[in-house]
């Protein structure tokens, strides 16, 4: 019977986000014991990864597989929920597997779709997050400046995706992807290249998203029941992947 990983290391860049809540794992607190570290955006996480003695599994998290160049990094297991992260570092990691994104404590609840546009676009990284595109589409949008932190968020949320009916993420490599399933698990559908979930609606420019949002319009006025639990199902509940055998 396989083992699973119990500890992890988080780093500052991500310290935001609830990973240990979500996966159920104690902090990092034994270099002998396997431990999966999510994030390698910084050197002090290459380090202590490198250094750690134990089992080793990098979570890479979306930007940090742009920012780690020129960091080595030792030979270990590589995990990452994000497709564009993965056809990146698939050239420069063997070992490294392709998994769902969890819920991040979300469960499926539909909610009536109504007028609204939201948009993740972080004021830190605006144009990285599509703001050029956004400035030019043709409609009031809800932006999403990333400035609420996550356990605030969680209370909040409602306020910023209430009467939405599609949701924009229009970063370039990652970003982004915690709102792409609250929404979808809301029944609303992303235009977005970031994840591929049955919410997630592919673009190729400012054209093409105006007729995706356009399209999105007949949904107006209803639940988009069936579409909340497609997401649902498309999740990782069970995280198989921080099993391993002894």
């Amino acid at each position: 019977m396989p083992s699973r990983i119990t500890q992890a290391y988080v780093s500052k860049s991500i310290a935001d986000f609830p990973f240990h809540r979500i996966y159920q794992l104690d902090d990092y607190n034994n270099t002998e014991e396997p431990c999966v570290f999510f994030g390698a955006y910084r050197y002090e996480d290459i380090q202590l990864i490198n250094n750690h003695k134990g089992k080793t599994l990098v979570f890479w998290t979306g930007q940090d597989a742009l920012d780690h160049s020129g960091f080595f990094i030792k030979e270990c297991e590589h995990v990452t929920a994000h497709p564009k992260v993965y056809n990146k570092l698939k050239t420069e990691f063997e070992n490294i597997k392709l998994v769902s994104p969890a819920s991040f404590l979300n469960e499926a609840k539909p909610q009536k779709l109504w007028h609204k546009i939201y948009a993740y676009c972080p004021s830190s990284a605006a144009e990285y997050h599509g703001s050029e595109i956004l400035s030019r589409l043709p409609y009031e949008i809800c932006i999403g400046l990333g400035d609420i932190p996550q356990n605030q968020w969680r209370e909040r949320g409602d306020e910023f995706y209430k009467d939405i009916f599609v949701g924009l993420c229009l970063s370039e490599f990652a970003g982004g992807g915690t709102s792409i399933i609250e929404m979808g698990l809301r029944g609303i559908a992303v235009i977005t290249n970031v994840f591929t979930l049955p919410n997630c609606i592919p673009w190729t420019d400012t054209d093409d998203v105006i007729r995706k949002i356009e399209a999105e319009k007949v949904h107006i006025g209803y639940y988009n029941r069936k579409l909340a639990q497609q997401v649902w199902e498309s999740l990782d509940h069970e995280y198989k992947w921080l099993e391993y055998e002894n």
